[in-house]
């Protein structure tokens, strides 16, 4: 059955984070890039994907979804060759910033044409919808291609790009959006978030605090709070302020992301650092993927019967056992411990993958619908690169191998507080 275009382009999202997670090592070594532009490979594509989808919204409203899709896809045509034929870190960074620009607009532009815009609408609080498939598709794709050639990577997105917009044909509902506002407050926060990136990433490389990032960061983080305070649209109004199930759910992504989602780029680098076979490790992502997939059928099996919230609460605390469990044994990398608990941080991610579907959607007024999407947006996408420049900070970007069970405890402490958050889920929400 063909899928909505929408429903394609997110799991080209999750495919490209995935795929390039575990080609990251590979493009840093045959590039010589910085422990700076390391993580801001994957980082600065998240940065302007939320940037750019929040914006993407009002231009869809203003100009017309279809006008926006044309532009998107071309930025993210251009984007795609520029990575393959990427000589240097800076041509990279610049690739992956134009391909989150391109694939947001094209995003929002397929969510204007097929729902009639956000506002009042139940589907953008649902947005993870399809990342199952990417993620399982991406980590298999990312650790063949990087050993015949990573560059295959971002020609894959050419291909995967006319699938959708063969699936998005001439009768698409293309279609104005009316009511969407300028989103002044979520813009800022992505800003402080990215601001708050480039300073940790700058102590990870001189390891020394920058005094001008740290008080720009400072600055930002400021007026954000203050126009938290006293602005009449803020990004956390007290509806969802006061929405429990929102809370979770917001609390719940950033957690995800900052731990299941950022186990791949350390183990990707753990590998390397390790001196892995490939045969070790492409056995080792295997039984990761089948671990994956197992959990997403125990969830299917277990969500009549069991609560939601407990569903979540079981995937974050497994995630995070199976994270303490490889940093107490990553001196032995092919170790039955070391090897179980990345096993079991991978059933925790196939059990959180569908739970997070249908977490912090329900209850929501229509009217602010619009909001709750930004804000899961940018928690998605600026928690993970967050946690991406604390990895950098601990490993040292790599050079530090006596740091590594500081970072598997890093990401097992914030699985750890997602299964906080869930415990917190109101007694009626149930599984859907």
């Amino acid at each position: 059955m063909m899928r909505s275009p929408a429903t394609l382009s997110r799991r080209l999202v999750s495919l490209d984070y995935a795929a390039m997670c575990i080609a990251l090592p590979h493009i840093a070594q045959q590039l010589s890039l910085t422990p700076q532009q390391t993580p801001a490979v994957l980082a600065v594509y998240g940065f302007c994907f939320a940037v750019l989808s929040l914006i993407g919204g009002v231009l869809c409203a203003r100009t017309g979804s279809r006008r926006v899709f044309i532009v998107g896809r071309g930025i993210f045509l251009l984007a795609s060759v520029m990575g393959a034929l990427a000589a240097n870190g800076v041509w990279m960074l610049a690739a992956r910033a134009l391909q989150g620009t391109g694939m947001a607009l094209i995003h929002q532009a397929l969510k204007g044409g097929e729902s009639g815009g956000e506002s009042g609408s139940k589907a953008p609080v649902s947005a993870d919808s399809g990342a199952m498939t990417g993620l399982v598709a991406g980590l298999v794709l990312g650790a063949v291609f990087s050993e015949i050639d990573w560059r295959l990577i971002f020609l894959l997105n050419l291909p995967a790009l006319w699938v959708i917009c063969r699936s998005a044909g001439h009768d698409y509902p293309w279609q104005k959006v009316p009511g969407r506002t300028f989103p002044a407050g979520a813009l800022i926060a992505s800003v402080a978030a990215g601001s708050l990136f480039l300073a940790l990433t700058g102590f990870a490389r001189t390891g020394q605090p920058d005094f001008i990032i740290n008080r720009m960061t400072a600055l930002l983080c400021l007026l954000f709070l203050v126009r938290e305070k006293w602005s009449p649209r803020p990004l956390f109004p007290r509806p969802l302020r006061d929405n429990a199930t929102f809370c979770v759910g917001w609390l719940s992504r950033l957690c995800y992301v900052g731990s299941a989602g950022s186990q791949w780029y350390l183990l990707a680098f753990y590998g390397q650092q390790q001196s892995l076979s490939p045969g070790a490790s492409a056995g080792l992502l295997c039984i990761a993927v089948l671990l994956i997939i197992t959990g997403r059928q125990v969830y299917t099996l277990l969500s009549g019967r069991m609560r939601h919230s407990a569903l979540l609460t079981g995937g974050f605390l497994c995630c995070a056992a199976g994270l303490f469990l490889a940093g107490e044994t990553c001196d032995q990398p092919l170790s039955v411990t070391f090897i179980a608990g990345v096993c079991l941080s991978s059933l925790g991610q196939g059990l959180l993958c569908p739970a997070l579907f249908s977490t912090g959607g329900r209850r929501i007024p229509d009217n602010a619908q619009e909001q709750a999407a930004r804000v899961m947006l940018i928690c998605r996408f600026t928690g993970g690169a967050i946690v991406l420049a604390m990895l950098n900070v601990i490993t040292g970007g790599g050079d530090l191998p006596a740091a590594w069970p500081q970072a598997f405890y890093l990401i097992g402490w914030v699985a750890l507080a997602g299964g906080v958050a869930a415990l917190n889920t109101p007694p009626t929400e149930t599984s859907a």
